[in-house]
């Protein structure tokens, strides 16, 4: 019966709920992460110009932007937790690409 104690729907209700909750609440700080490092590249200022309007700088926060506003983020904003229909594999990230290493550093 659906309800009753130790019943494995309800279990699976709870994680799913728990789930959703989580990647909200890590989506929202991605958002404010890109916030704040947009607003330092417009602050701080080298060689007389604001960082951000180094192309360098410029496609590192697009690649931020990109990364935060994936496709498919967030269905949990949209729908509340309903019972899970189907179990399906984690969602799998892009491979990360290691970082540029300059000649003389």
């Amino acid at each position: 019966m659906h309800g009753q104690a130790g019943d494995p729907t309800e279990h699976d209700d709870v994680v799913t709920a728990v789930q959703h909750a989580l990647q909200i609440a890590v989506d929202a700080r991605e958002e404010r992460a890109l916030e704040v490092t947009v607003r330092y590249a417009k602050d701080r200022v080298q060689f007389g110009r604001p960082i951000g309007s180094f192309r360098a700088v410029k496609h590192r926060l697009a690649a931020m932007h990109t990364a935060v506003e994936r496709p498919g983020r967030s269905p949990a904003r949209q729908l509340p937790p309903g019972p899970r229909r189907a179990s399906r594999p984690p969602r799998s990230r892009p491979a990360r690409r290691p970082s540029r290493t300059w000649p003389g550093r």
